[in-house]
């Protein structure tokens, strides 16, 4: 639910923005206009409310066709308005910088302080914003807008939002002014902490205060312009601002020198120095400029702004923060689905690679056996052929494990390696043969496979059992 009402208020055939708190009254909006067109709540008129009773809540009212106008009192002296009393506090004195850096103090968010409107002098709409002649530079400042008048936003604002957004030359020109050295240069050079920018482009900025919900407090700094150097000392170097900026906006800096003075002034028609600008990225297209400042700033003024402007955008900056929440809440769901697919990826791969090199063990042994099997079958071919009967051939009888016989003579002359070659080429599948005879008891292992059939008495003919010797 939106806490703030907008609505527009018709004065001197211009339309003016409004933007206020859901409770506020009559009060507020009179005293937000005399903010705007300098003309005191005791001269307005406002044309189109229903109750124009100072409490009276607005909210409670249509607040359509309201328009104000200015009126001067029948005597002649200013009205008696009851208007409540808002004192702001005072900030204490900002010490003098000392020779050594101070010690940078512990984190906190100060506690906002009821915000001061500012009394501005009013800006005619339908002022010329070009600056095209700059001998007419000085005329221009003394009609429509005074020095001391630090809050420039009500009708820059307009003509400015469009350039402090993304993709023009304004925003090109900012990012080639960023300045992310600006704290630790001035802590160098002055002794003295100011608020740390943000480390990247305006247009990096822009996206990190969407990101982060947050507002852009942007500053241009000019080192030759001594008013710099007194908003550094007196008021971005004193504490509360100091903590307050840090905590709670992005604040980026741009360092303008005479060169880049020149192309300022053809982009954006400035007063003087510092120049501080309040920036939202609400998204939704271009960013809004909340706050043109310029020249003479009032601290305590100055302080009660930044507050401000949290507190009345508050509830946009938390859904900021709320749809950057749920943005990473699913961002790190979509990580943790891609972590769990990768390791589901990398143990099916690792899955596929262990069958597929079991696969490859099963064939490489069986083509091991079948390499073995067609090696020992060709072993026969070493065999000599079977002799005919008579007094040099031998008659064997071999009794395998499974008491399978298999029949053969053989030349007296031959050795057991020849039986054992004959029992390979015979496709017997036993390894290290191992021969034996029952009469008289004889075992021929590998160590006798020298030997010939006369030399083991083998000869003239004999029953051999066969084993391997690995059993």
């Amino acid at each position: 639910m939106d806490e703030n009402i907008s609505f527009d208020v018709l004065f001197d055939n211009n339309s003016l923005p409004i933007t206020l708190p859901l409770h506020a009254t009559v009060f507020d909006l009179k005293s937000q206009l005399e903010m705007y067109t300098n003309v005191p709540i005791h001269k307005q008129m406002l044309l189109g409310l229903l109750d124009n009773k100072n409490e009276t809540e607005l909210a409670a009212m249509e607040l359509k066709n309201i328009e104000m106008v200015e009126v001067a009192d029948a005597t002649g002296e200013p009205a008696v308005v009851e208007e409540p009393h808002i004192q702001p506090q005072v900030l204490p004195p900002h010490p003098q910088p000392q020779p050594q850096p101070p010690h940078i103090p512990q984190h906190f968010i100060p506690h906002p302080r009821p915000f001061v409107p500012p009394q501005p002098e009013y800006i005619d709409a339908d002022q010329d914003m070009d600056y095209e002649d700059e001998n007419n530079d000085d005329q221009n400042n003394d009609d429509n807008i005074q020095d001391n008048d630090i809050y420039r936003q009500h009708q820059f604002a307009e003509n400015y939002n469009a350039r402090f957004g993304t993709g023009n030359s304004l925003t090109e020109f900012l990012d080639s002014v960023s300045y992310p050295s600006f704290a630790s240069d001035y802590l160098e050079m002055a002794h003295m902490l100011v608020p740390t920018p943000f480390q990247g482009s305006y247009k990096d900025a822009l996206t990190e205060a969407r990101r982060t919900g947050r507002l852009v407090l942007a500053y241009l700094h000019s080192p030759q312009n001594p008013n710099a150097d007194n908003f550094c000392m007196d008021i971005l170097a004193s504490e509360e601002i100091f903590e307050f900026i840090n905590t709670n906006y992005v604040f980026w800096v741009g360092t303008i020198n005479p060169t880049d003075e020149k192309r300022l002034l053809q982009l954006v028609p400035f007063e003087g120095y510092p120049i501080v600008g309040i920036v939202a990225n609400f998204g939704g297209g271009t960013p809004e400029l909340l706050h043109l400042l310029q020249a003479n700033i009032v601290r305590d003024q100055f302080y009660n702004l930044l507050v401000n402007e949290i507190t009345v955008n508050e509830v946009k900056l938390q859904r900021l923060r709320q749809e950057q929440e749920e943005t990473d809440a699913q961002r790190r769901i979509v990580d943790e689905q891609n972590r769990e697919y990768q390791e589901s990826l990398r143990a099916d791969i690792e899955k596929a690679r262990k069958e597929e090199e079991e696969k490859k063990r099963v064939l490489a042994e069986a083509k091991a056996v079948e390499n073995k099997k067609s090696e020992k079958l060709s072993h026969g071919k070493l065999v000599p052929p079977e002799p005919p009967k008579g007094p040099e051939s031998t008659h064997i009888i071999f009794k395998l494990p499974d008491d399978t016989k298999i029949e053969r003579r053989f030349n007296s002359t031959d050795t057991i390696q020849t039986l054992a070659y004959f029992l390979d080429g015979s496709g017997v599948e036993l390894e290290n043969y191992q021969f034996s005879m029952t009469f008289p008891r004889k075992v021929f292992g590998k160590q006798q496979y020298n030997l010939t059939l006369k030399e083991t008495d083998i000869h003239p003919q004999c029953l051999l059992n066969v084993r391997s010797e690995d059993d």
